[in-house]
């Protein structure tokens, strides 16, 4: 195992345990499954959990991402943050709608949908009793658990790479880094 800025040896493919080397087939599965393999018992319901949380059901992608991405920022979570900017310009955001996003101040107009994922994921920050209803006029019960799911996932593997301090693949810090600061 090498250490890679993290603060545990994140698992590489040459020592991955057996029950997960699946995971590590096609090379490093990346930091979050890197780390989790440390527990292979757990990853093998983890990374399954977390990939049918964020495959996404009714709610649109955008939606899904704006929640990800701002609950990520106002939790303080480096490795989420700049990972899901990535994403979320590769999804087609604007400069301006992931700079605000990351940044928690107004930015381009949003729509009545996207204003209240907006809204929900600063509740789930820090008020999550009141969260639910910032949805309810614009979400059925269906996708107001996907969201409430997504939120709280989002939340947890937020403390998971925090505290373990995981590492942004260069690549994804370089592309983030230019993007933002234009």
């Amino acid at each position: 195992m090498t250490q890679t800025g993290s603060r545990v040896a994140l698992v590489t493919p040459a020592d991955a345990p057996i029950l997960v080397r699946g995971y590590f087939e096609d090379g490093p599965p990346g930091p979050l499954a890197a780390a989790a393999a440390h527990v292979p018992e757990v990853m093998i319901a983890f990374m399954p959990f977390i990939s049918a949380v964020y495959a996404g059901g009714a709610v649109a992608e955008r939606l899904r991402e704006i929640v990800v991405l701002r609950l990520s920022a106002s939790q303080g979570c480096r490795y989420c943050t700049e990972t899901h900017a990535d994403i979320a310009f590769r999804a087609g955001f604007t400069q301006a709608e992931v700079a605000a996003l990351v940044a928690g101040k107004p930015g381009p107009s949003w729509s009545a949908a996207e204003a209240a994922v907006i809204d929900f994921a600063e509740a789930m920050s820090g008020d999550p009793e009141n969260a639910v209803a910032l949805l309810r006029p614009a979400f059925a019960d269906h996708e107001v658990v996907e969201l409430v799911m997504l939120a709280t996932t989002t939340i947890m593997l937020n403390r998971f790479a925090t505290a373990l301090e995981l590492p942004t693949a260069p690549d994804c810090k370089l592309r983030v880094g230019e993007l933002l600061s234009s």
